[in-house]
């Protein structure tokens, strides 16, 4: 699929081009390998590491309290999407749920 930047698919779910750090040029998405360096403190980056997934829709704990717990802390409308996207992530494909955020 042209054009689709599948580094923009977050590991939570998020749209890694909504994203304040990507729109300046500090990260370049989830999948990329500057994606640690900006998000140090991404609870996410190591749980999906160490559970050997790329996504968190991938792990058989999905939605696991981690992940409802951070979106309703965060509160921000771009947090609120993630479990909707993970879960729409898992039924049509990454790359078609990509497709739509473009």
């Amino acid at each position: 699929m042209d054009g689709i930047n599948l580094n923009l698919a977050g590991i939570c779910g998020m749209y890694c081009g909504k994203c304040s750090k990507y729109k300046n040029g500090s990260c370049d998405g989830c999948g990329s390998d500057n994606h640690y360096n900006d998000h140090q403190t991404c609870p996410f980056y190591d749980c999906a590491f160490e559970k050997g997934v790329n996504w968190c829709f991938e792990c058989n704990l999905f939605p696991c309290n981690t992940l409802i717990s951070t979106t309703k802390a965060k509160s921000t409308s771009t947090m609120i999407e993630c479990i909707s996207n993970l879960q729409q992530m898992k039924q049509t494909g990454v790359m078609d749920w990509l497709m739509k955020m473009k």
